[in-house]
Parts: C-alpha cells; sequence; structure tokens
C-alpha cells in the first residue's frame, strides 16, 4: 500500500527517495519503515527533528525526537547531497497544514 497522506523524504534526481517520515491516510504514522504511531489525528501538533552523526555513510543511523520520544533507524542510503522534500496528497474534504522547518538554523515556515 503506497497510498500516503504525507511524506518527509530526502531526494535526489539520481537517487531513490528515503522516506524519513510516512503519514497514511489511517493514522499510522512511520519513521523508516517503522511504526510509531497508530493515530496521529489525534489534534495535537507535534514538533519533530531529524539527526545523523554521519548522513554520509551508506546507510546512516537517523534520530527522530518528536515531543520528547526518541527514535533510530537505519537510513537505505546516504543523506548528503539530497533534498528535504515535502509531499502531501489532500482528500476531497480538504487539507489543513503548518510546517515549520529549521534547516542549518535558518527557519522556514509553509
Amino acid at each position: 500500500d503506497r497510498e500516503q497522506s504525507f511524506v518527509i523524504m530526502a531526494g535526489a534526481s539520481n537517487l531513490d527517495d528515503v522516506e524519513l517520515l510516512t503519514i497514511r491516510p489511517d493514522g499510522r504514522m512511520s519513521f523508516l519503515g517503522q511504526v510509531i504511531s497508530h493515530n496521529i489525528f489525534d489534534g495535537q501538533w507535534r514538533k519533530v527533528s531529524f539527526t545523523s552523526h554521519d548522513p554520509c555513510h551508506r546507510s546512516p543511523t537517523v534520530f527522530l525526537t518528536m515531543n520528547g520520544s526518541d527514535w533510530w533507524g537505519m537510513a537505505t542510503s546516504a543523506l548528503c547531497n539530497r533534498t528535504i522534500e515535502f509531499n502531501r496528497q489532500c482528500s476531497p474534504e480538504g487539507c489543513s497544514s503548518s510546517i515549520e522547518a529549521k534547516l542549518d538554523e535558518i527557519k522556514v515556515g509553509f
């Protein structure tokens, strides 16, 4: 099942995408393939951060912190020279979101 309501991925034109965080229409949230929440649609805002000590490694360990909870996983390929992409699909009922990203200490809001 590849249907997604939201995905954050590291993409590059000449490489396969690495899906870091995925939210399915049924509310399941996955981090690097691990389900970390079964119902993300509970009306709560979440602060999410990704870190890696060696993002250029061919399969780097990536850490996720979300509202004080931590997870880790192995990415399927290096994260260097990639662009972080936000992809969101909306239902006929509409869409609502706010994204605030901080890249190298520069804050970007969507």
